[in-house]
């Protein structure tokens, strides 16, 4: 299995969400990735800055979330921030399951989140930690949709990072890895 500590890194730190994108979930390609990951749609309403007693238009964002443990699922604050309605759906499950914030940190851009209905658990398991090697590895990356992307990379140091805005303490995962660009550029 791959190692779930750069899964984690990569779909909760690097991944923006995709605003605006329709989502399959029957084609997820790597198969061990299936029981721990899911897709997560967040439907945001915030308030206009400008005039605060109106709020902005709705607006969908796509991203994924990470199951960390029995009933939790792990995903960035930004996806879910000023939600009014998160959905959730696994692979190969057409249908979509509400799912509620439990905890939310905005200055480590986390949140966990649970969903209460039992059917939405069924086949899914927390991710197994593994033990983080320095030298090289793999990162696998959620592209975008249900397209999974694998890199060689190697895993150059892992220390704690300070970040003033939000005042806080946070580990940083040093890897140097090679990002192929496709057709347009895009890496």
């Amino acid at each position: 299995m791959k190692n779930c500590f750069f899964i984690l890194l990569i779909l909760c730190f690097t991944c923006p969400p995709a605003v605006g994108t329709e989502v399959e979930t029957e084609s997820l390609d790597t198969p061990e990735l299936q029981e721990n990951v899911v897709v997560i749609l967040s439907y945001q309403q915030s308030y206009d800055w400008l005039i605060p007693w109106n709020k902005k238009a709705l607006r969908q964002s796509t991203g994924a979330a990470l199951v960390i443990a029995p009933r939790l699922l792990l995903t960035t604050a930004e996806l879910v921030a000023n939600h009014t309605l998160i959905e959730v759906r696994k692979p190969g499950d057409p249908g979509s399951y509400e799912a509620g914030i439990h905890l939310l940190d905005y200055g480590m851009n986390l949140a966990l989140l649970h969903v209460s209905d039992p059917l939405f658990w069924h086949g899914l398991s927390p991710v197994e930690w593994g033990e983080l090697k320095l030298g090289s590895g793999e990162i696998v990356y959620w592209k975008n949709k249900n397209e999974w992307q694998s890199i060689s990379a190697n895993i150059k140091q892992l220390f704690v990072g300070y970040r003033s805005r939000s005042q806080s303490r946070f580990p940083i995962l040093e890897v140097i890895a090679s990002l192929k660009s496709d057709v347009q550029g895009n890496p």
